[in-house]
């Protein structure tokens, strides 16, 4: 597909929003659009989609794709030097002492990457598997895919907020409830991942 033609052809309210915000917000976008959930209504009822309502879906699931690959996390070589530093001293600190909690953080910050870039693989990944069986119940998992995607996001990008603003040495209710949350999506995406690579041997 090419990104530039589809960006073109975008309503001017909608290619606003892809250019100027975050795939979070352009998924919640398409959310609220009825034709978006039409096709999400049909596919949970297992209703046969036409070919302009698989061309339209699958078109706005890359779209979402291309979005948060642009936004992935970069991690540099002292990141990765200070990971396993943080690694090292959750074994070494003691619990619920200010070295613990400073390794705890940079870990979960460095692993929310990490995921955020298994889930943007595995989504590119289903959009090509669905796309040559052409079957509703393969759409219907790789949706609920995306939906769980977007929820690691939104409470990745909380997680790294509440992060940047913590105070050295402790770890806040926020940073606790986030990391929980997209921690939780992560493993809910790849539970579906699974279920969908199952069908591919």
């Amino acid at each position: 597909m090419d990104l530039e033609f589809l960006v073109r052809r975008m309503s001017e309210e909608e290619r606003e929003c892809y250019l100027k915000t975050s795939a979070t917000e352009y998924y919640h976008f398409l959310d609220n659009r009825p034709e978006f959930h039409t096709i999400i209504d049909k596919v949970e009822n297992s209703i046969k989609l036409s070919e302009a309502e698989w061309s339209y879906i699958f078109t706005k699931l890359y779209l979402i794709s291309c979005r948060a690959l642009l936004e992935e996390g970069k991690l540099d070589f002292m990141d990765y030097v200070f990971y396993l530093l943080s690694k090292l001293g959750l074994k070494v600190a003691k619990k619920n002492q200010s070295l613990y909690y400073e390794c705890y953080k940079m870990v979960q910050f460095v692993q929310s990457i990490q995921k955020g870039k298994e889930i943007n693989v595995d989504l590119l990944n289903g959009i090509d598997y669905v796309m040559e069986t052409s079957q509703e119940s393969d759409l219907n998992i790789l949706l609920q895919q995306y939906k769980e995607a977007n929820i690691f996001r939104d409470n990745q990008d909380a997680y790294m907020k509440a992060y940047q603003d913590s105070i050295s040495g402790e770890i806040s209710v926020s940073e606790r409830m986030y990391s929980h949350a997209f921690q939780n999506a992560y493993d809910r995406e790849q539970i579906l991942n699974k279920s969908l690579i199952k069908k591919l041997k």
